[in-house]
């Protein structure tokens, strides 16, 4: 499929149907890497989080932050 590059301000964009960012799951955040001379955009994983001993732990980043009681 071919597309026109659009500016959006200072910057420069593309327009991505509905269809497709709905296909790939994609909603309001995306991955974006470059590999060679190609743009890859992915989904943004969902970070699981779990309970312990009064603190929230973030699996995937390793982050802990204190619980709202």
């Amino acid at each position: 499929m071919k597309i026109n590059i659009i500016s959006i301000g200072n910057s420069k964009g593309i327009r991505i149907h509905k269809t497709i960012l709905k296909q790939c799951h994609l909603d309001k955040e995306a991955e974006l890497e470059t590999q060679e001379d190609k743009i890859i955009i992915k989904p943004v994983k969902k970070t699981k989080k779990r309970m312990e001993k009064g603190v929230w732990f973030n699996e995937i980043e390793g982050r802990r932050r204190a619980a709202y009681r």
